[in-house]
């Protein structure tokens, strides 16, 4: 995994001026960290059924927007003075928490309801926790860690000060963001090209 760290003061600009094809922009503590996304076919599968999980639900209880990959959250700052910034693999914002006068060619200026990481080769679980804590600090209700070389889900939530950890066997049932939801753990490691 490649990662160049540039410091500097962080605007939007600088950011869309950064040749981002196959790269993860993100801002730590108004740091500009660009890495390869490292993603394997394993990866992308995982967040495709999660998306597809996910997103018909939210679409049919008018719960908000699902995103995959490549929508950024401006954590803290605002677009001319960055100061966190995060893009997760996969995301979810609450209908009433997205604004009205959203400008669509930004990124969003505010921490998901649900972030989900999904760990690559290389990626350390260090800077995954880091990474969560930061949603969480921001005001993210739900992070979810996925490891698919052990088959867990972590899961940590604003309230609770341990993970939650999911393995063989077990589901991830009604999470409060998506209530009657059922989510099979078996399932999302299972995932199968075809």
């Amino acid at each position: 995994m490649i990662a160049e760290q540039i410091r500097r003061s962080v605007t939007l600009a600088d950011l869309e001026q950064i040749d981002d094809e196959g790269l993860t922009i993100e801002v730590d503590d108004g740091e500009i960290i660009t890495e390869d996304s490292g993603m394997t076919i394993l990866h992308l599968l995982i967040m495709r059924l999660l998306f597809n999980t996910l997103n018909p639900f939210a679409i049919e209880h008018k719960l908000g927007e699902v995103f995959m990959n490549g929508v950024r959250y401006r954590l803290i700052g605002t677009k001319d003075n960055i100061v966190r910034a995060r893009q997760p693999d996969l995301s979810f914002v609450r209908a009433d928490r997205i604004p009205a006068d959203l400008d669509l060619d930004d990124d969003l200026p505010l921490a998901p309801d649900l972030a989900v990481e999904v760990a690559s080769p290389g990626q350390s679980p260090a800077r995954l926790l880091k990474k969560a804590a930061q949603y969480l600090d921001a005001g993210t209700q739900e992070v979810w860690i996925l490891y698919p070389r052990t088959k867990r889900l972590y899961r940590y939530q604003q309230d609770h000060d341990e993970p939650q950890i999911y393995g063989a066997g077990d589901a991830l049932d009604g999470p409060p963001l998506f209530p009657g939801l059922t989510i099979s753990i078996d399932a999302l490691f299972g995932v199968k090209l075809g």
